[in-house]
């Protein structure tokens, strides 16, 4: 067993599969949970990045032995110093133009896509990692990335659902409705501390939209039900909550 571990840490073809083969598994594990949500970046890219970035440093390390074996010879300065680090200084600089394709401003002024721009970024550094043979680093990092994305979103509702401060988009009538809205709200435990309004056209005339940054009381309701009572409201056409 020792002596297999041995080869895989040695540079050589066995080793480069293996090292090719661990990144595309990975990071196609971590995408396969962004595909099946639709996220911007699925399966496929996770794998391709990972696969990526593991071939960047394997070509780092290929250069390196062949500058200290057969380039040796055709290398005008013997003093040249080889840093292999900086493949994976650009791999990492360079994944930004592809994390950052996947954040997208959403109406209501609503950010999306940063989870995934962060899971590529990692995913990048965890190819880097099977490129290089740290196979410890792999299995650790894979685990708790999974983790990160997958099992803690549940816990970061649950966390959210019962805050006490809490932002809702609704679209209503006319903005002399916003009274009535805030009224409602006052009315169930709440109070208002900040209102974006914006008003937007469409094909029956024009309606109004705002976002509401609300603070619940200490005896305060669900959100939930605060969004219900408000949808009873004959002049709100739609009202959602802003995560």
């Amino acid at each position: 067993m020792d002596d297999i571990f041995v080869q895989l840490n040695d540079f050589n073809f066995l080793s480069l599969i293996v090292r090719l083969s661990l990144a595309v598994f990975c990071g196609g594990i971590i995408g396969v949970g962004r595909e099946q949500k639709g996220r911007p970046a699925g399966f496929r890219t996770f794998m391709i990045t990972s696969l990526g970035a593991a071939l960047t440093i394997l070509l780092a390390q290929y250069e390196y032995e062949m500058l200290s074996t057969d380039w040796f010879g055709s290398v005008p300065d013997s003093s040249i110093r080889f840093d292999a680090s900086r493949y994976s200084a650009q791999v990492i600089n360079g994944i930004g133009f592809l994390g950052a394709g996947t954040i997208i401003t959403t109406a209501h002024q609503k950010v999306t896509g940063l989870t995934t721009a962060s899971g590529l970024w990692a995913s990048a550094c965890m190819g880097i990692a099977a490129g290089a043979g740290f196979y410890e680093c792999i299995f650790v990092s894979v685990i708790l990335i999974l983790i990160a994305m997958e099992i803690l979103p549940f816990f970061e509702s649950l966390v959210h659902s019962y805050s006490r401060t809490f932002s809702i988009a609704a679209e209503f009538r006319r903005l002399e409705d916003i009274s009535e809205i805030t009224a409602s709200i006052r009315q169930n435990h709440g109070s208002v501390n900040n209102i974006v309004v914006e008003t937007d056209g469409n094909s029956s005339g024009y309606h109004s939209s705002a976002i509401f940054d609300i603070q619940l009381d200490k005896k305060h309701h669900s959100h939930k039900y605060i969004m219900v009572e408000l949808a009873k409201l004959n002049c709100i056409y739609s009202v959602n909550e802003l995560e």
